[in-house]
Formats: structure tokens, C-alpha cells, sequence
């Protein structure tokens, strides 16, 4: 009898191994067919209208950040550029277009705007600072991953290199490995 148990104890633990090692490909093979794959530098080149060298300042909830510049804090400029944004996350999020994810597939905790200060322009023209939403977010079990990889975070005091598209008011990253940080 003890070896019966025994043996049935080592076939419940190579089941729970093997189910745990499938489920595991499962998740990166899921991960990697989410990656499309990454473009070179001269396809990001062309596909963007402003590639910068620059510094994230500031990170800030996207309703923060709205509210302080419709209250003059980016001066005239500030106050053309939210004449038109949405007053919630939501209506950004639609702006947003290279957030490849369903709210059945993720919960979104924050759309939040990196403001990056500009050292040194390679092609296209902005002033002193940009703007680049992003969402921050986390997915629910048991969902499957679909669509492009393309949202990133930003962190103060990274230093960067952007490849980025104009989109209304803001900028996003041209690809998902649009953007790197100087070494």
C-alpha cells in the first residue's frame, strides 16, 4: 500500500510538472506571436516624423496634467493644445492608437503623459518639450495575448532616443522598439 502512494505521488507530481511546463509555453508562445518583429533603424527612421534624443522630466496622470495646462501652466501653447483633448481617460484612450488591447483583456490602472524634454532633434521640428501619453495596465488571468506589444512606460530621468509619430496633439512611439534609452 505505502508503495502504491508512493507511486501515485510521483504521478501527481510529474502531472503538476508537465502541466505547469505546458502552460508555461503556452505564455511565451503567446507572448512571442504578440511581438511583431522589431523594425531597424533606418524603417523607424522613415516611418517617423520626429526622432529626438531627450530626457523624461515628468510623469504625470493624464487628468493632473490636463488640468494644469488648461489653467495656463503651459502658457498659450498649452491652452491650443488642450482646446480639443478629452476631459477622461477614456476618451484619450480612443486617441491612442497603438494600444492593441480589449477591456476584456486587461484592467487599465492609469493613462498617464510622459513629458519629455528635448536635447537634440535628428528629423522634424518640435520646441523645447514633448508629450507622449501612454497606459499603464495589467492583464487579466487567463487571457490570452492579442495584437501588437507596443506600450511602453517611462520612468523620470530616462534618457532616450524617440522614433515617433504625430498623432492630433501628442506623439507615440513609431514601433515597439521605438524607443531606446543612451548608454
Amino acid at each position: 500500500m505505502a508503495r502504491l502512494l508512493t507511486h501515485r505521488n510521483i504521478v501527481n507530481k510529474c502531472v503538476v510538472l508537465l502541466t505547469t511546463l505546458i502552460a508555461l509555453g503556452g505564455i511565451f508562445y503567446g507572448i512571442a506571436r504578440a511581438l511583431p518583429a522589431p523594425k531597424p533603424i533606418e524603417e523607424l527612421l522613415h516611418d517617423s516624423d520626429l526622432v529626438i534624443e531627450g530626457q523624461v522630466s515628468q510623469i504625470c496622470r493624464y487628468s493632473q496634467w490636463l488640468s494644469h495646462v488648461r489653467s495656463g501652466g503651459l502658457g498659450d501653447d498649452g491652452t491650443a493644445l488642450a482646446k480639443n483633448l478629452p476631459d477622461s481617460d477614456e476618451g484619450l484612450l480612443r486617441l491612442i492608437r497603438n494600444f492593441p488591447y480589449k477591456s476584456s483583456q486587461v484592467v487599465i490602472d492609469g493613462i498617464y503623459i510622459a513629458e519629455i524634454k528635448i536635447k537634440k532633434i535628428f528629423k522634424g521640428k518640435a520646441h523645447g518639450m514633448i508629450f507622449i501619453p501612454f497606459v499603464r495596465y495589467h492583464f487579466l488571468a487567463n487571457r490570452s495575448i492579442e495584437g501588437p506589444w507596443s506600450e511602453r512606460t517611462y520612468k523620470p530621468g530616462e534618457h532616450l532616443y524617440l522614433y515617433l509619430k504625430k498623432n492630433g496633439p501628442f506623439y507615440q512611439s513609431a514601433w515597439w522598439n521605438a524607443v531606446h534609452a543612451v548608454k
